[in-house]
């Protein structure tokens, strides 16, 4: 009877040990795990950083990124490449295990301002007539930066385009984009122009304006002239290249009546052989110095690109519209083997007879030069 009892008890241990014989793991009630920690790391442009420990699905507290000088803040990206923008809703995120580096992307500030209110304009006669503007627009104060055209073609190139990514300046004294970034970008063609201007608008949130024939938004071009005789323009309020026509209007119109201007249906205009800005004609030098970089009127001995906005603007508050670099337009002049486009504006190279208002230029398409650039235009 001892032995059955004996061998009974042993029996009841071996089972209450087979019970409790597990793991921490598998007797710990999920719910009292400890969480996973893990950091997010954000990188402000002082070289700083704000690190941000969160359990997994806890709600991320974003902080504010530094002013930048200049610049508007567009957004925090995941790495200093700038190619996947950081959602602090994404799953991935959420679920995330490890330590994530996140960076805040600027741009360097872009102005517009209004020309055209959506009234029908008629200019006094100039490079092409008698021209009508109709619509409402907005055009650039300035041409292109190379600081900004720089910002926008690092993200061009994570997103799928290709183009050319130009010069700062025009390199006479050096070649340190650095220091130029407020210059002009120069050496880009057309084509270059019309891809950044897509490439800006997404990187803005805008619809781009410029597709290929098939309806793409246009990224790249192998077959410039048969792309170009196709382009299919879009325009829902994106960046975009300003017509002849537009450019010209901004150069020429004065607000109010002055003794030199030309009345056209109430609405006032310097004369097409003036200077943009200027009170007096291209034969008058006195006050040339005071509103474009031309030759002659910057440094003399050895020309060269100057930062934007230097110079007083001209009526309407546009800077650089005679001088500093020639500008590409959308008008195109020629449609045979090679594709003839119109700019204006005249250059730190150009005379000043070559760059008053009513005066322009054809170029192959294809064709960079060290004193071309652009500036945008943006219907309203």
């Amino acid at each position: 009877m001892k032995k059955v009892t004996l061998l009974l008890l042993v029996l009841c241990l071996g089972l209450l040990s087979a019970c409790y014989d597990k793991t921490p793991n598998e007797n710990k009630d999920p719910k009292d795990e400890e969480p996973i920690i893990y950091q997010l790391n954000f990188h402000q442009i002082d070289q700083s950083t704000i690190t941000v420990d969160l359990e997994l699905d806890a709600k991320i507290m974003v902080p504010e990124p530094l002013e930048k000088e200049g610049h508007s803040f567009v957004g925090w990206y995941i790495s200093n490449r700038y190619q996947q923008p950081f959602d602090k809703d994404s799953q991935s995120l959420l679920t995330s295990k490890s330590n994530i580096d996140v960076y805040p992307r600027y741009i360097q500030n872009y102005a517009f301002k209004p020309v055209s209110e959506g009234n029908t304009y008629t200019m006094p006669t100039g490079s092409y007539g008698q021209a009508t503007i109709d619509g409402g627009y907005e055009l650039g104060m300035s041409e292109v930066t190379a600081g900004l055209y720089f910002e926008v073609y690092e993200y061009a190139k994570a997103n799928g385009y290709d183009f050319q990514k130009g010069k700062a300046g025009s390199y006479v004294f050096g070649s340190n984009d650095k220091v130029r970034l407020y210059e002009p970008v120069v050496e880009v063609n057309l084509i270059d122009a019309i891809l950044f201007s897509n490439a800006y608008s997404e990187m803005m949130g805008l619809v781009p304006v410029y597709y290929d024939e098939s309806f793409n938004v246009l990224k790249k071009v192998d077959d410039y002239v048969n792309t170009l005789k196709g382009l299919i323009i879009d325009d829902q309020g994106g960046f975009r290249l300003p017509t002849s026509n537009e450019w010209e209007f901004a150069a020429r119109r004065v607000p109010a009546e002055q003794t030199y201007t030309i009345n056209v249906a109430g609405n006032y205009y310097i004369p097409s052989d003036f200077l943009s800005g200027a009170s007096m004609s291209s034969s008058d030098f006195s006050e040339h110095h005071l509103i474009a970089w031309i030759y002659g009127g910057a440094y003399p001995d050895q020309p060269k690109t100057m930062n934007v906005g230097l110079k007083q603007a001209n009526h309407m508050g546009f800077f650089d519209m005679s001088g500093n670099v020639r500008e590409w337009t959308i008008t195109t002049t020629s449609y045979s083997d090679s594709f003839m486009t119109v700019t204006r504006g005249g250059s730190y190279t150009t005379l000043r007879k070559d760059a008053v208002t009513g005066i322009s230029f054809s170029l192959d398409s294809i064709t960079r030069m060290e004193d071309l650039g652009f500036r945008l235009a943006r219907t309203n």
